[in-house]
């Protein structure tokens, strides 16, 4: 892979259903990172090398890219915990019921950055998927 390429997991958010997503971009900046609750199972195995997120709100031409700090598998020993902790969770992800969690993903330094050349003119994704980004277009 060049050095100007980033590999990444691509995500689609949906404000209607879960919620102004700025303030989940804030506790990520102020808070080093904030926890993403993701219903789709992931490989963490494959994941390990993936190290940034690019997540589309639905329905608007927004998109965020950040550091994906961490991937964690469902444990129910930690997840009622961490799904209501304050710190690092949105006011209304806290709310959401965790029932359809599979993994947690620990997300850092979110920013808004223009649509990225790569998923223009394309639909945004059902489920997470796997893309490699330009760094200097981000």
């Amino acid at each position: 892979m060049k050095q100007n390429q980033r590999n990444c997991v691509y995500i689609s958010y949906n404000e209607t259903t879960y919620g102004n997503f700025k303030e989940a971009v804030q506790i990520s900046n102020h808070n080093e990172y904030v926890v993403w609750a993701e219903a789709s199972r992931f490989d963490v195995k494959k994941i390990k090398f993936l190290k940034y997120i690019l997540i589309a709100i639905k329905g608007k031409d927004r998109f965020y890219f950040g550091d994906l700090l961490e991937v964690q598998p469902y444990d129910p020993t930690i997840m009622a915990n961490i799904l209501k902790e304050h710190k690092h969770r949105p006011f209304s992800w806290r709310s959401r019921s965790p029932d359809a969690v599979s993994t947690l993903l620990y997300i850092g330094n979110l920013k808004e950055v223009p649509e990225p050349d790569k998923v223009k003119s394309k639909k945004r994704p059902q489920r997470p998927c796997y893309i490699t980004l330009q760094v200097e277009k981000i």
